[in-house]
């Protein structure tokens, strides 16, 4: 069976020999079979009679059968008629492919002997010459093809015919494929992982809606929030560390300063290319407070005029656009009869209450926008100082008024039916008046509450706190000050407690005045008044004090603190010499929006 398929293979190849054009002699005749010259090699070029070397090197195998079994081949070829070429090709492979044996048998050199003169017995015949040089031909013209081919880009082939190529096959790979590839499927190819995470998917929107609902508006304005400190800005600002003078004041070192108004001058107003107002700044300057204006972004400081002849006072306001520049200065309440328009407070509808202090004052409340008229508070009357509030319980809100009066009680008023659709009605309705009574329980502690007997509540004033002054609410805590004591009291609202301390501290060497506090940094601000160095003190909630500013370039009592609704002016009046000074931060910040490690005074108890 293996000669047969031989013999069918051979003759193949012949008849594929036949039918090709001849082509010009290769001049590499010794590679056309695929060998090295180096080792083995033919020549045709010196006639029919073909030269046979075989280098000793060359001649290597481990079989001597597998000679046999090439060589038969060759053998067959010989017999094929006009297959003299082809035979000669096929002897050819067949010594330089085969595996000759090492040692060289007899029947081996015999064999090739005969097989030698059959060759040369037959290259005599007539036409043999034309058949070789045909043959030659067309092995030059395989190899150039095959040259051609192993240039050109490796491209894979269709899927195989079944009829043979007449060209050689490309360089074949490893391992042959048993069939055509199969056809690519469509799931896509894995990328490869990016450098980058993937972002988070936004997440779909939910079928059900908000859970909380947007609370209803209030009817009274939200309080600007405390704008959130800055992380990487310098802090410059050292209350408590006097470095400075500048415009008769003596600064706690990173304050700044300018004068805004002064008594019996009309005021210059820098947001109107310096203009100035139609009228002078009035006279006397006390208490005072800051109302943001929702029209422009800017503000008004609302100004008590605290003059005593008889209907000569007044309320005045000093009015700034969004960068604090002053637009305007007009009279908010004039020849309307008040007298000695002292302190006063701020509501939390935004509006102001002026107090009266005077025998038979009285407690106003003033539209700083002049929207509404002026209309007093339904209480009795006084020496009345300033005003506070506690709101915490809208349902039942409290109102408090401090008398400067040896004999003068602190009042609270509570409206029967809170109605806040109109919170103005709230100081003008009816409800509850009542009084402050102190009961000590050893050392600066003790209880407080409060009655409607007014006489006993007078009593009780002139025992442990004459002569009130500046108050304020400040979360469960009432704080108010006694001019004539110098103390400081601290009422803890829920559990009717108390606790009271000296304000004397360090060079604080006068009288306190006036409390306010600033939301988020756990200060309270006051003002001084009858001291040689009167300003602005501060008191934390440790307990301890610290001055901001002073001055002694004028013996003058210093009021009128307030506060910007950004937090980053302050304001503060030195009354006799009726000037208005505004402070700011040299960093920018607001005074209330960082928690400072300061140096403060040395504190001391008064005994």
């Amino acid at each position: 069976m293996f000669r047969q398929d031989k013999e069918k293979e051979v003759t193949t190849k012949t008849a594929n020999t036949d039918e090709s054009s001849s082509v010009s002699d290769s001049s590499d005749g010794s590679k056309a079979g695929g060998a090295d010259a180096s080792t083995t090699s033919f020549s045709s070029n010196e006639g029919p009679w073909p030269k046979l070397f075989v280098t000793q090197n060359a001649i290597v195998g481990e079989k001597e059968d597998s000679f046999w079994d090439e060589f038969y081949d060759f053998k067959l070829a010989l017999l094929k008629k006009g297959g003299l070429s082809a035979c000669f090709q096929q002897f050819r492979s067949t010594v330089l492919t085969c595996e000759l044996p090492t040692k060289l048998g007899t029947t081996w050199f015999v064999s090739t002997v005969i097989c030698v003169i059959l060759v040369a017995t037959i290259c005599n015949v007539p036409g043999a010459q034309q058949q070789n040089d045909e043959s030659t031909s067309l092995s030059s013209k395989l190899n150039s093809n095959l040259q051609q081919q192993q240039q050109l880009p490796l491209v894979p082939t269709a899927q195989p015919s079944l009829v043979p190529s007449d060209l050689p096959s490309m360089v074949p790979s490893g391992m042959p494929s048993d069939g055509p590839s199969s056809v690519p499927s469509h799931v896509p190819t894995t990328l490869a992982p990016t450098q980058k995470p993937t972002p988070n998917p936004t997440p779909p929107p939910t079928r059900e809606p908000t859970r909380n609902p947007t609370p209803p508006p209030t009817r009274e304005p939200t309080p600007p929030p405390t704008p959130p400190p800055p992380t990487a800005q310098r802090i410059t600002y050292v209350p408590g560390k006097l470095t400075h003078r500048q415009n008769g004041l003596l600064l706690s070192e990173g304050l700044q300063s300018r004068l805004v108004a002064r008594t019996g001058s009309r005021v210059v107003l820098d947001g109107r290319n310096h203009e100035k107002s139609d009228r002078a700044f009035h006279d006397l300057p006390d208490g005072a407070a800051v109302f943001e204006d929702p029209d422009t972004g800017g503000w008004v400081y609302v100004s008590n005029s605290e003059v005593q002849a008889r209907g000569q006072g007044g309320v005045g306001g000093i009015y700034f656009d969004r960068h604090g520049r002053t637009t305007d200065y007009k009279m908010l309440a004039r020849n309307v009869g008040m007298t000695a328009n002292c302190s006063g407070g701020k509501t939390p509808w935004n509006t102001w209450v002026t107090c009266e202090e005077t025998e038979n004052g009285r407690a106003l409340q003033v539209d700083p926008f002049g929207s509404r008229g002026i209309q007093e508070l339904n209480m009795d009357r006084g020496y009345f100082e300033a005003f506070a509030h506690d709101i915490r319980d809208r349902n039942h809100p409290r109102f408090f008024v401090t008398e400067d009066k040896e004999r003068g009680p602190i009042r609270r008023f509570s409206p029967s039916n809170p109605n806040w659709d109109d919170p103005w009605q709230l100081l003008h309705g009816p409800g509850t008046l009542e009084y402050l009574v102190i009961e000590p329980r050893g050392g600066n502690k003790g209880t407080f509450r409060w009655t409607t007997d007014k006489g006993y509540a007078k009593t009780n004033a002139a025992l442990y706190y004459p002569y009130t002054e500046g108050i304020d609410v400040w979360r469960h805590e009432l704080f108010f000050t006694t001019k004539e004591r110098k103390e400081l009291y601290i009422l803890h609202l829920d559990n009717k407690t108390f606790e009271k301390q000296s304000t004397v501290s360090g060079v604080f060497d006068g009288m306190p005045d006036q409390v306010k506090r600033i939301v988020g940094d756990g200060l309270l601000y006051f003002c001084e008044e009858g001291g040689v160095e009167n300003g602005v003190h501060a008191r934390d909630e440790n307990g301890w004090y610290f001055t901001v500013l002073e001055t002694d370039s004028f013996n003058d009592e210093s009021t009128g603190l307030a506060f910007s609704p950004n937090g980053k002016r302050m304001y503060v009046a030195f009354q006799h010499s009726g000037k208005i000074f505004d402070i700011w931060r040299e960093d920018g910040l607001p005074f209330h929006g960082q928690t400072l490690s300061v140096r403060y005074h040395e504190f001391k108890e008064r005994r």
